[in-house]
């Protein structure tokens, strides 16, 4: 069991971190050089292998943990060196890049983040890392030659906001998900092989698509500009440049492969962002991945029949979208009692996108030991807590000054929980009388 484990752990990995490099990865014909000008999208492809690598290493060590901890432990340990790796790859790849003399650093941002440039004929930046302390721009030489003053302002402008928004870290908390659901379907599904092809497929189907819709509103979220004017010539001139360099179509615009596309067409950039259908979206991802790990645990563990098919099918259908709606709900909830409490506090600079990545943060967690079928209670109330610590900081990150922050934040999540816990109560009463 320990190899095709390890088999899974490496192939999760693999698949969750290829969605991070679509746009760039789909350059035909790649070639090694120790040549710093290479084929175009080479240079900047080395860092879309960040999260790959990351993946891969805490899977292969959560494999290897598992006969000592358990699968859900294990998860844990897999979900927590994920982050640590991503910011680990990510530093020493950029010194070794300045090391070579590939990368140049050439400014700061407005939210005081490093920009580099480097030797690559595509034009495209990206943001790398989760937040200002831990992240950092990489421009393309062929951006820089080809927009103007103000165009580039607005290209820097859209990473920076990705990095504030922490938006490689939303991303990758469902992506961790994913793999979670992936993996607790091949420990109760070894036996047989069928359910678990199908669910594999079906499961990893479905959220690569529900994954890249989240990636798409993450960029419309991102496009927030003083200057919509100049973000959109600056995105339209980017792709009609890069479609030339390749001579292939741009897939991530293409109506064809929309579905499959990590940014929303460039013609239809930048637009006003929409919080409550990103949180939706969002909301829609967390409870499909919890609720079919549970419809899979029924279904094995039950006699099967159609009544039961249909039966998990509605579940999944219904859950699903309650969920994402009370998603939306906990979201508001927390945005506005964070907004009221921050007045009173005197905090500044609280952004409504961390009330939203704090509200994920509690649900990712909080959902592993029902994914898992986790039966102890003691750890079923660690992984709540842990929840609320995770949403608790999250929710504040960006608050100034940062301990006044904390404090609207724990006081915001003491409320919600408490709100939770009678909802509960309530439902439980309702269900016994009800029985």
């Amino acid at each position: 069991m320990d190899s095709q484990f390890v088999k899974v752990l490496a192939y999760g990995g693999l698949f969750l971190s290829d969605m991070n490099i679509k746009d760039i990865s789909d350059i035909k014909g790649l070639e090694s050089s120790s040549s710093t000008t290479k084929r175009p999208g080479v240079n900047l492809m080395r860092f879309g292998t960040i999260n790959f690598f990351a993946f891969f290493l805490a899977s292969f060590a959560g494999s290897l943990a598992l006969n000592f901890i358990g699968l859900t432990l294990s998860l844990v340990l897999v979900g927590v060196l994920v982050l640590v790796l991503h910011i680990f790859i990510a530093r020493i790849l950029l010194k070794s890049l300045l090391k070579q003399g590939s990368l140049k650093l050439i400014g700061k941002s407005k939210l005081g983040v490093s920009v580099y440039e480097i030797d690559d004929q595509t034009a495209n930046a990206l943001a790398v890392g989760f937040w200002k302390y831990f992240g950092y721009i990489i421009v393309s030489t062929g951006l820089i030659g080809l927009l103007n003053e103000l165009e580039f302002s607005e290209i820097i402008n859209h990473e920076d906001n990705h990095i504030r928004q922490m938006h490689n870290l939303t991303l990758m908390m469902p992506w961790m998900l994913s793999l979670i659901v992936v993996l607790s379907v091949v420990q109760i599904a070894l036996n047989t092989p069928i359910i678990l092809v199908f669910a594999y497929v079906a499961i990893m189907s479905i959220g690569l698509i529900l994954s890249l819709t989240l990636s798409r509103n993450i960029e419309t979220l991102a496009d927030s500009t003083s200057d919509p004017a100049a973000l959109s010539s600056a995105l339209m001139k980017m792709e009609e440049h890069n479609r030339t360099l390749r001579k292939v179509k741009n897939r991530a615009t293409g109506s064809r492969w929309r579905l499959f596309s990590t940014h929303p067409r460039s013609s239809e950039r930048p637009k006003k962002p929409s919080k409550i259908k990103h949180v939706s979206v969002a909301g829609i991802y967390v409870s499909f991945l919890v609720i079919i790990g549970v419809a899979i645990r029924i279904i094995i563990y039950s006699e099967f029949n159609s009544f039961l098919l249909v039966f998990t099918i509605s579940l999944i259908i219904t859950v699903t979208i309650l969920g994402s709606g009370f998603v939306v709900i906990e979201y508001l909830f927390i945005y506005n009692l964070m907004g009221a409490l921050s007045k009173r506090f005197g905090v500044k600079s609280f952004d409504s996108i961390n009330a939203l990545n704090g509200t994920i943060a509690f649900f990712i967690v909080s959902a592993i030991p029902t994914i898992t079928g986790m039966t102890n209670l003691v750890i079923m109330y660690v992984f709540v807590f842990s929840s609320i610590v995770v949403a608790v900081i999250v929710t504040a990150l960006g608050t100034k000054p940062f301990k006044k922050g904390i404090l609207a934040s724990v006081l915001a999540w003491f409320v919600n929980s408490g709100i939770i816990i009678i909802a509960s109560l309530l439902l439980i009463q309702i269900n016994l009388l009800g029985a």
